[in-house]
């Protein structure tokens, strides 16, 4: 099979790149919106269920890395399949979804940021603004509906029982540890939860039963906060930050730097490791900054990996490493270190409070969201406003109705990968901190660990590469402790 690997992986890499070049126009405002269809239909060869069912079969009788490389293929290829044959109505959605909300340039899951609309500090401002937001999702709702539904046909198509059934499985996860794990996580984060969020609430007047999404938004933007994160600083702090890992960001060069992009901070691989895209829209303050460092932690894990490997491992593999990057790359401005002198000490612990706070919301919303998707997609869409709105109220505790109940499920079971990503980002950070301390970032040797860990590409799941941090399998317990212990000593 190792020439129909090559060929397939060959025309994958080409139809990847071709994908990517379709949204960098997007990106440098040569385009409103991308044409996704198209594309598709150009490589239509590869979204086949004959070609996916020889890689099944070829996996099964190949050994070593040939069996490693396929399976990396034949798990994209399944997991992609569903969206490529929905790719007519994502491009309709996101045409429609551009115009109406005056955005373009970044995937269709960050077409409106919930976080800008919330930044307003008049609270009539924001909630007008979420009503505006919520009519123009009305809009997009039956599009987004039946794109839903098309998922669920083609992963049926590919004998799944469903959407979940092949989300779950491509990633090689069972109901049984994602039980456990949101279980674990929504009831070890409660009482924190709401302890600092009525922290930071009590100075609004606005009583916990009467919160709306968009004020816990605005209180998570940390307005109060600005003058630590100016905008007219955000590539040199985020330059000073990660020159320590051994990259360099800048006009040319693997990493290419481009401001002003289009819309959003976000990155874009055209060809991995040798031209990966990072557009910047510094705008300042704290939820600008973790945007920033995010997409560059994902940009900058892209530029070590090593141009010699396979394409299977520079373009494919576990989603959640790259989002286990970006958690790690933001980690740094809730140092001590790399905030020393920005403001007093008073003023700096409490910042780091609203930082865990943060990273605690994200958490139990993540786990929410992969509740409703999985509960949904094993019943009925026909109930999944009032399913999205009951869910998300019960963990969040605050008011959750509103029409984005398809829109925050867009890109499928992308809570799970995110979720999966804490949990090594935990692991990973422990480990740094235990080997370099709080400057771990700053080390000359941390970007040899980081190297290990990023130059194989998707070589390795999260499961191998716990082992080269000194754990047996991915492990719980890191983010349990920072939980629980960690954020109590701020």
């Amino acid at each position: 099979m190792s020439e129909g690997l090559e060929e397939i992986g060959g025309g994958l890499e080409r139809f990847l790149r071709e994908y990517n070049r379709e949204m960098l126009r997007v990106s440098f405002g040569e385009k409103p919106s991308p044409n996704r269809f198209s594309i598709v239909q150009d490589h239509a060869h590869l979204f086949d269920i004959f070609t996916i069912s020889e890689l099944s079969d070829s996996r099964q009788r190949e050994t070593g890395e040939i069996k490693r490389r396929t399976c990396n293929l034949e798990r994209y290829l399944q997991k992609t399949y569903p969206l490529a044959m929905v790719s007519d109505l994502t491009d309709r959605v996101e045409e429609l979804g551009a115009t109406r909300f005056g955005t373009c340039g970044p995937p269709l899951q960050t077409m409106e940021d919930p976080y800008r609309i919330s930044m307003d500090p008049d609270r009539t401002a924001r909630d007008e603004a979420w009503q505006r937001r919520d009519d123009i999702l009305r809009e997009l709702n039956p599009m987004l509906e039946k794109r839903l539904s098309g998922l669920h046909k083609s992963s049926r198509e590919l004998g799944y029982n469903g959407l979940a059934d092949l989300c779950l499985k491509v990633r090689g996860l069972d109901l049984s540890w994602i039980s456990d794990t949101l279980e674990l996580i929504l009831d070890r984060t409660e009482s924190l939860y709401l302890e600092m969020l009525d922290d930071f609430m009590e100075p609004t007047g606005i009583p916990l039963g009467e919160l709306k999404r968009h004020d816990v938004l605005h209180l998570l933007c940390g307005r109060e906060f600005d003058p630590l994160f100016p905008a007219e600083e955000t590539w040199n702090s985020l330059s000073q930050a990660t020159s320590g890992l051994g990259t360099v960001l800048g006009a040319t060069g693997p990493i290419r730097l481009r401001s002003p992009g289009c819309g959003i901070a976000h990155h874009l691989p055209v060809s991995v490791p040798r031209e990966v895209y990072l557009f910047m829209e510094p705008k300042g303050g704290f939820m600008d900054y973790i945007l920033h460092f995010g997409e560059a932690g994902r940009a900058i894990r892209m530029g070590m990996i090593s141009p010699e490997i396979p394409m299977e491992y520079r373009w494919l593999g576990d989603p959640a490493a790259s989002e286990s990057s970006a958690l790690l790359i933001q980690r740094i401005i809730s140092t001590r270190p790399w905030l020393k002198d920005r403001g007093d000490e008073m003023t700096i612990s409490r910042f780091r409070r609203l930082f865990y706070l943060h990273r605690i919301f994200e958490l139990r919303r993540l786990s929410s969201l992969l509740l409703y998707e999985l509960r949904m997609n094993m019943s009925s869409i026909s109930n999944a406003r009032e399913l999205h709105r009951s869910i998300m109220e019960d963990n969040m505790h605050f008011r959750y109705d509103g029409e984005d109940h398809f829109l925050e499920i867009v890109d499928p079971f992308r809570s799970a990968d995110r979720i999966r990503g804490f949990i090594f980002e935990a692991m990973l950070r422990k480990a740094l901190l235990e080997k370099f301390g709080e400057e771990w970032y700053r080390h000359p040797s941390t970007k040899d660990v980081l190297g290990e860990l990023w130059t194989s590409g998707g070589r390795f799941g999260l499961g191998e590469l716990s082992n080269c941090i000194g754990y047996a399998e991915l492990d719980m317990e890191p983010l349990v402790e920072e939980i629980e212990d960690r954020i109590r000593l701020i």
